[in-house]
């Protein structure tokens, strides 16, 4: 917002550079944009390495945001499982006693209600995962609701403050493309049967807009 100012990451994986190495770019728009007839963006140096398929979450609690998995397509590819907060100025990386398997195209999303990040599904490589995770800070806990999505890669998820829950759409399961509606309680996923539903679809993104509670 103009006249408070804010800091927002960008993650982004640019492809192969001609050395043949991924390029992991984080930009930062600065606190200090409020001195700016319009927000800049800056490009950080970063210890983190580059990679595809990773996800990220702002942890609200704790201020911070997380990072988990991927992988680098490099031969012999390599799947990634390690956690990293971004503090503001550079990547730290975290040591959980628990972390979910290595994976990338999972999906995150903050569970306001909770105070934790969720992580769902994704793939290993050689299946589709159907898992539930939660961050706690410290440790990666993992869930085993009665009830759970198929699973997936490529979905999307975000929070519904205003339901104070995290919803679930679509991605891939095996072959086949899905337009499913699942929302997390925080100790079971629920499915919705919604009258209507967006095409079915993967790799999209989804996101809470709070001014009009959608």
């Amino acid at each position: 917002m103009r006249g408070q100012g804010f800091r927002l990451v960008d993650l982004s994986v640019l492809g192969m550079c001609s050395a043949g190495a991924l390029l992991f770019l984080t930009w930062v728009n600065p606190a200090n944009a409020q001195s700016q007839s319009e927000p800049t963006w800056l490009n950080v140096t970063s210890h983190l390495t580059g990679r595809y398929g990773h996800a990220v979450a702002y942890d609200a609690v704790r201020r911070q945001v997380v990072l988990f998995g991927g992988w680098r397509p490099l031969w012999p590819a390599e799947w990634l499982n390690d956690t990293w907060v971004w503090d503001g100025t550079d990547w730290v990386q975290k040591f959980p006693a628990t972390s979910p398997p290595p994976r990338p195209y999972h999906a995150m999303a903050y569970d306001a209600a909770r105070g934790q990040v969720v992580l769902f599904g994704g793939w290993d490589g050689s299946h589709l995962l159907n898992d539930t995770w939660v961050w706690e800070g410290s440790n990666w806990v993992q869930k085993f609701p009665t009830t759970t999505p198929p699973a997936r890669r490529g979905h999307a998820m975000a929070y519904d403050a205003a339901r104070g829950q995290v919803v679930l759409f679509g991605g891939f399961g095996g072959s086949a493309a899905l337009n499913d509606t699942w929302v997390w309680d925080g100790a079971n996923w629920v499915q919705k049967f919604p009258a209507t539903s967006p095409p079915v679809r993967g790799g999209h993104s989804m996101a809470y807009d709070a001014g009009r509670g959608e």
